[in-house]
């Protein structure tokens, strides 16, 4: 069902595997813009979304991309 890769990931790493699903609930774009919203005082959103931000630090930080 979940298919043959993410069954290997299960049985072979299942850490990595929760931490990811942790990492996908934490810092969901709706609620990471929601807490901006929040929170903001003089911020602005325009074109750029805070999630977005935080999406893109988020690549670097785990290592899924290198930094150019």
């Amino acid at each position: 069902m979940l298919g043959a890769i993410f069954e290997r990931f299960v049985k072979e790493s299942p850490i990595s595997v929760v931490v990811r699903g942790l990492m996908e609930r934490v810092f969901a774009p709706e609620t990471i813009n929601r807490i901006f919203e929040q929170n903001a005082s003089s911020q602005y959103t325009r074109e750029l979304l805070f999630s977005s931000i935080v999406e893109l630090t988020l690549f670097y930080v785990s290592g899924e991309r290198k930094m150019l």
